[in-house]
């Protein structure tokens, strides 16, 4: 749905790194000028780039601990609107507060 319109394009890619466990892409529409960030990974690095509570981080980590316990893989998505202006260069900027 995201492309359906051909109003949204890719800006960036941070490609998959094994060491970072996660990847990022960023999408403008060219129509409204959003540009949004959205990462998945692994459920032990993607939740402290979070700015959940440390209560929310527990819950999150329990529900994902369960689940890949019953030999389910187990991947964290997070999504952020982020400014227009914003260095699209500087990847940890990029991905910090999903």
């Amino acid at each position: 749905m995201l492309l359906e319109s051909g109003d949204t394009q890719q800006e960036t890619e941070y490609p998959f790194d094994s060491a970072k466990k996660r990847m990022t892409v960023i999408y403008r529409n060219a129509r409204t000028g959003i540009v949004e960030a959205f990462m998945k990974g692994a459920t032990e690095v993607v939740l402290p780039l979070l700015p959940n509570s440390d209560q929310e981080r527990d819950e999150m980590c329990s529900i994902a601990e369960n689940v890949a316990g019953e030999g389910l893989r187990v991947l964290c998505v997070a999504h952020k609107v982020i400014s227009a202006e914003a260095d699209l260069l500087e990847r940890h900027l990029v991905e910090r507060n999903l």
